[in-house]
């Protein structure tokens, strides 16, 4: 979308945990190098927030005339993972964006609930002139949430949510027989995998808007037996992976370090400078692991593939 509002398309990317990045586009339909997105404070959303994965959109939520940030992810808990859902205000302009790092968490507004999803999408489902969110769902049977705005669109307020597309229920002990048979699954299978990535349009030109859904699936296929020899190899293989792993643990430990500095200071991940001599280090234990490793892949029972597909519901 257009995030600074001069006229040209702007792309802007996530990734899992380390930012959000505005590729500026420039009038000859090319795009300036990506910029991370930090508060004005200095420092990187993602980082300050705690937030992992997240869906953002661009609104002008308070309707003060410029774009702000709606920041849909998920963070940690004890023991849980919770979906979060805030607005940063945008204390500057849409050339230079300035978003409060105090940011107000959105629920609906009778119940109070949280407002959830895996991505989530800003656009007037019912026709009624109010922008709506419709976000997915990546839990296990994914589905297609609707959260009407019952305010207005420069203070918007939102009932509880409702399913545009049920949550397949699956009985988890067939789940769990039919791994090994998924080839066969992947063919026949009449619904999404996971990690639901959700586009809404007038698919088939009716006046009425679709859902299109993107996944992920993964095939496994058994392809070998096991001999008692080859357990006890396979066996002595992942005790010899576990010891790799406990050697590259302080390795990676002074990598993370050298990252999570970096982040409170603002600097990309791409742009940070690791030293040569921890680069020796990580590539050795990587080295070593990845030995063990591909020996280990010649006693593995199944292969598998990751793909993705592309549904679409058509609203009846």
């Amino acid at each position: 979308m257009d995030t600074d509002r001069d006229g040209i398309l702007d792309l802007v990317s996530t990734t899992y945990g380390s930012g959000i990045y505005r590729f500026k586009g420039l009038a000859n339909g090319t795009f300036e190098k990506g910029k991370a997105l930090n508060f004005k404070n200095g420092k990187m959303i993602d980082v300050e927030t705690a937030m992992y994965n997240i869906s953002p959109l661009f609104i002008d939520w308070d309707g003060d005339g410029d774009l702000d940030l709606f920041a849909n992810g998920f963070e940690f808990g004890e023991m849980t993972i919770q979906d979060k859902a805030y607005v940063y205000f945008n204390d500057g302009t849409d050339k230079d964006p300035q978003y409060n790092p105090e940011g107000k968490e959105i629920k609906t507004k009778v119940e109070g609930k949280e407002i959830s999803g895996f991505k989530t999408l800003y656009l007037d489902w019912d026709s009624d002139g109010k922008y709506d969110l419709v976000t997915s769902k990546d839990q296990s049977g994914g589905g297609v949430v609707w959260y009407r705005n019952i305010g207005l669109n420069n203070t918007p307020e939102f009932a509880e949510e409702e399913y545009l597309i049920n949550q397949l229920e699956q009985d988890k002990n067939e789940s769990f027989e039919s791994r090994g048979r998924e080839t066969e699954k992947a063919h026949a299978s009449t619904w999404p995998g996971s990690r639901w990535q959700i586009c809404v349009d007038d698919y088939n030109a009716d006046g009425k808007l679709d859902i299109l859904v993107g996944d992920v699936f993964r095939e496994v296929t058994k392809v070998r037996t096991l001999t008692n020899e080859d357990k006890e190899k396979s066996k002595e293989l992942k005790e010899k992976l576990v010891e790799a792993r406990k050697k590259a643990e302080p390795v990676y430990e002074e990598f993370t370090k050298l990252m999570e500095d970096a982040q409170r200071k603002g600097i990309a991940r791409n742009d940070v400078k690791i030293p040569e001599d921890l680069q020796k280090k990580m590539d050795l234990v990587q080295e070593e692991q990845m030995k063990v490793y591909d020996e280990m892949q010649k006693y593995s029972t199944t292969e598998s593939k990751s793909f993705g597909r592309v549904w679409v519901f058509i609203r009846k």
